[in-house]
């Protein structure tokens, strides 16, 4: 019997040495989403660092969990804001720095009394009480809407949509948007971001 206790409890040992939870695995090319128990390109303090400057610096901590609980990397994120707005910096993007809003998200109908995050519309885009709650709605359209779908429901025939360019394809269209140089832009923004390695 303590043979096979001990034999059970080596054979327990070696399969959660092979479980490691804190994968140091990082995203390498444009796929949004994190797969196979990769942690996020950036760190909550780099991701911090990137938006010094911007009125949502300071959140780079919920925008690191966001990543992991919405299994998208946070690094999209940071270059859609960068496009949409230069981090709510630019004045032609008042959309994200009056409403809160990092992705220009438009409004598609009132938010539910219920719905986490709520939002207001205004105008045509989405109004956020909180940065975090702004960024939270980018994560959970995206992986919802685009990436993974919601119980196989998605904002357009096109998707799932799991790159960049398929991605802003829907998101940012040509009717609306030079598609080639939103991409371009965040897929620069996103190696550059990464050169500078996970710190």
């Amino acid at each position: 019997m303590k043979r096979f206790l001990l034999g059970g409890l080596l054979f327990l040992l070696v399969l959660l040495a092979g479980c490691d939870t804190s994968s140091t695995t990082t995203p390498t090319g444009y796929n949004l989403a994190l797969t196979g128990g990769q942690r996020p390109s950036l760190s909550a303090g780099h991701i911090d660092r990137i938006l010094a400057g911007s009125p949502a610096a300071g959140t780079g901590g919920t925008i690191y969990q966001l990543g992991v609980s919405y299994k998208i990397d946070p690094v999209f994120f940071l270059g859609f804001f960068w496009e949409e707005s230069r981090f709510a910096t630019d004045p032609n993007g008042l959309v994200a720095k009056l409403d809160l809003n990092p992705g220009s998200i438009e409004c598609t109908g009132p938010s539910s009394p219920d719905r986490k995050p709520r939002y207001t519309c205004p105008t045509k885009f989405r109004k956020y009480a909180t940065w975090a709650d702004g960024e939270q709605d980018w994560f959970e359209l995206i992986a919802y809407g685009y990436v993974y779908g919601d119980h196989g429901q998605f904002v357009s025939p096109q998707c799932p949509c799991t790159d960049v360019q398929s991605v802003v394809n829907v998101y940012a269209p040509s009717t609306e948007n030079n598609v080639k140089a939103y991409v371009s832009t965040v897929e620069a923004k996103v190696d550059a971001w990464r050169s500078e390695g996970y710190n």
